[in-house]
């Protein structure tokens, strides 16, 4: 069967109507398509400002790793710090430092819409340390198993406190986690997101984050 088109029984304007509709519906199907990455993006990144400003963590619009040209920093002691990623923010209410610094694994990670890094975040103020892995997937805030295996060691466990948010884990020995990684060059961990099988994240510690990673055991208390 064969469809046929008389145009004779069409004004020039219905046809010239019919061609725009048909085209703005191709047009708008292709530009939803293209965006569809784009939003999950936006998502992803909307769900990442909430868990920074309740943690403090950093903001990563892209979710790429973090690439800082050489800068110096001057801690609390007036000393100058040369070729760094950490940051340094002073609270000028008490005249207290906070410093950070954030790492990113390997490659990036699957997730429900595509893939990204996840990160560790040290974080020191005050008498208070705090090493964060932020996870790609959903955890629930629920503590949990962590397994490690630093370089080819043998693998650890350690007991890791949830984030209320649901998407990252506190160690409880956050001194000790420090200390490895300021002389490892590998880490891999592995935690259960929530209805999920596991997360394995990949962490390669360049020279640069393990310098880093020393100067944190300075200012960690």
């Amino acid at each position: 069967m064969k469809f046929q088109f008389d145009s004779s029984k069409y004004t020039k304007k219905t046809v010239g109507i019919t061609c725009l509709a048909l085209g703005l519906s191709i047009g708008f199907g292709g530009g939803w398509y293209a965006g569809r990455e784009a939003l999950r993006d936006e998502v992803r990144n909307s769900l990442t400002d909430a868990f920074s400003g309740v943690f403090g963590g950093n903001t990563n619009k892209s979710n790429k790793p973090i690439v800082k040209k050489k800068k110096q920093v001057i801690d609390e002691n007036k000393n100058v710090i040369e070729d760094t990623s950490i940051t340094v923010t002073k609270n000028e209410m008490d005249n207290t430092y906070k410093y950070k610094l954030t790492i990113s694994t390997a490659e990036k990670l699957p997730d429900t819409y595509g893939s990204s890094y996840g990160y560790i975040t040290v974080r020191c103020e005050g008498n208070k340390t705090d090493v964060i892995i932020s996870a790609v997937r959903y955890l629930s805030s629920d503590s949990q198993t962590v397994k490690m295996r630093w370089d080819d060691g043998a693998i650890e466990s350690e007991y890791m406190s949830g984030s209320t948010s649901g998407q990252a884990l506190f160690s409880r020995s956050p001194n000790t986690f420090i200390s490895k990684a300021s002389t490892a060059n590998k880490l891999v961990l592995q935690y259960s997101p929530w209805r999920e099988t596991d997360e394995i994240a990949v962490y390669k510690f360049t020279d640069q984050n393990r310098k880093d990673l020393k100067r944190m055991q300075g200012y960690c208390k």
